[in-house]
């Protein structure tokens, strides 16, 4: 993994560094969960970014499931899961709409090729 997350308190939210460099500010009254103290919120938010890289890099075929650690495994495993069944669900893509042009343009090249050689007869 490429990223290294950490996180920086301040009096009234906290910075997400991403390789030491303030990416992320959450701060009043913008904290994701006030529940949460500014800490947990940070380290919340830091492991939604690791389960994000993660899930990409499985998607991208360079880590395994066997590659993320055990306390994000079971969210890993469960988005996993959802974007199978969204992949399974969802209607007809740009890339199947492309195919199903060409084979009419095929069919449309040939039947004009068929007509040119019966009209040449």
């Amino acid at each position: 993994m490429k990223e290294k997350y950490s996180y920086e308190l301040t009096n009234n939210g906290y910075y997400i560094l991403i390789n030491g460099e303030k990416v992320i500010h959450q701060y009043e009254p913008y904290i994701p969960n006030k529940s949460l103290n500014y800490e947990e919120n940070a380290k919340k938010q830091i492991d939604e970014l690791l389960i994000m890289d993660y899930l990409t890099e499985i998607t991208n075929g360079t880590k395994t499931i066997e590659d993320v650690p055990e306390e994000l495994k079971e969210n890993v495993q469960g988005m996993l899961k959802e974007q199978e069944e969204a992949r399974q669900n969802e209607p007809a893509t740009v890339k199947d709409y492309k195919n199903l042009q060409t084979s009419i343009t095929d069919i449309e090249l040939a039947l004009a090729e068929i007509y040119e050689m019966g009209v040449q007869k």
